[in-house]
């Protein structure tokens, strides 16, 4: 059905409820005249009084107040047309009559503003047990939810709940954009009300000083430090969402929803903070295992290079070649040791991903001692050079 015809039928129905109320109301009045008239002749006046004044209390606790004040009007005209002498005329003979009407009307009248008072009353006790079990249910399920995502989809469904309408829910993301966590499927509302929102920290849209012509209201996420989103509800009836116990609903789901937001956030920064403390550590460890591995292929270069340098040490072919070859290795070493600084580096900056391959545990292993022989290169580099320096000497 287009959405002209469906909005024409609303219209419809809105005009059709109240007069449909008021024609209950004419119906409960000659119900009571229908009832009373076989009486007439068996009882009093006063007894068929009574049997209006029920009907008019009946009126007041089932009808409300506006048609409880018609059918007590609608009574009194019909207990002195049908009752009252000159029967079937609204002529009254005797003034007496009009104590009895006055006293018919005004107790009518009281009936009707003490039933509204407590239908009022209840409607406000049902409205409160509503906001409890809504808020009690959302909370536990908020409870279990671990990620931002999960969350919004179980508010969303609260909310549809229990405003009787389609939720939507966008998050603020670190750019300050409005963004839904699964927007397949969904379908946005304006975004400049919900900006507006987000800007000025208030509500907006159907019902609100501000944006009231619009067919949603959009309430924002107030956290401790900042507007996490917005809540974005669109009503099945329009009607519902005026009132002040479905608005103190969605403004209570929406604080939760809010809270809990602000939850995932400040655990999100707590984990980043740990992992960079963990990262730091890391790097610390790796220092101080690359300065103690630099220190030994430097501390072979150097002194490989100061005995050639040596004028008081006569080197042969044989010598200078092992000692330049020793000089070489270690510069290779260096040089790995140093490539591997740079890609940590690179790592923890982000401009590459970890490759993760399968490797045998042999060979491993084989890595494992071959870096290790490579380790004690320091005492084999020092028993060279004594034996050169013997030689030499």
């Amino acid at each position: 059905m287009p959405i002209a015809a469906v909005e024409h039928v609303d219209y419809a129905r809105r005009l059709l409820r109240p007069a449909l109320t008021y024609a209950a109301a004419l119906g409960l009045t000659g119900l009571c005249t229908a009832i009373a008239l076989p009486m007439l002749d068996h009882f009093d006046l006063i007894d068929m009084a009574m049997i209006y004044m029920l009907g008019a209390t009946f009126a007041a606790l089932r009808l409300g107040r506006g048609p409880a004040v018609f059918t007590s009007l609608a009574n009194v005209a019909a207990f002195d047309y049908f009752f009252v002498s000159p029967r079937f005329s609204f002529f009254v003979s005797d003034p007496h009559y009009f104590v009895t009407f006055g006293v018919m009307l005004a107790v009518a009248i009281i009936i009707a503003n003490q039933a509204a008072a407590v239908r009022r009353q209840t409607a406000a006790a049902l409205a409160r047990e509503r906001i409890t079990a809504a808020l009690y249910a959302m909370t536990r399920d908020l409870t279990v939810a671990r990620d931002a995502a999960t969350m919004v989809m179980i508010a969303e469904r609260h909310v549809a709940e229990a405003a009787h309408g389609s939720a939507l829910v966008l998050v603020r993301n670190a750019q300050g954009q409005l963004r839904h966590e699964q927007a397949v499927g969904k379908r946005t509302p304006d975004g400049t009300v919900c900006q507006w929102v987000v800007e000025h920290r208030r509500p907006a849209g159907l019902g609100y000083e501000h944006f009231p012509a619009e067919r949603f209201l959009c309430l924002p996420l107030l956290g401790s430090q900042d507007v996490s989103g917005v809540l974005v509800l669109t009503p099945a009836d329009p009607r519902l969402a005026l009132l002040p116990e479905q608005r103190r609903i969605l403004e209570a789901l929406a604080n939760q929803l809010a809270l809990a937001l602000e939850r995932v956030r400040l655990a999100d920064v707590a984990q980043a903070a740990q992992l960079s403390m963990e990262r730091a550590a890391l790097r610390n460890t790796l220092l101080a295992s690359i300065s103690h591995d630099l220190r030994t292929p430097l501390s072979a270069i150097a002194g490989a290079g100061s005995m050639m340098a040596h004028e008081s040490f006569p080197l042969d072919a044989h010598r200078r070649a092992t000692l330049g070859r020793l000089i070489e290795d270690k510069a290779r070493d260096m040089t790995e040791l140093l490539s591997n600084v740079l890609e940590l580096v690179r790592l923890e900056s982000g401009a590459f991903g970890v490759k993760r391959e399968w490797h045998l545990l042999e060979d491993l292993i084989g890595l494992t001692l071959r870096q290790n022989e490579g380790d004690s290169c320091a005492g084999e580099c020092s028993c060279t050079f004594r034996k050169i320096f013997r030689c030499c000497s």
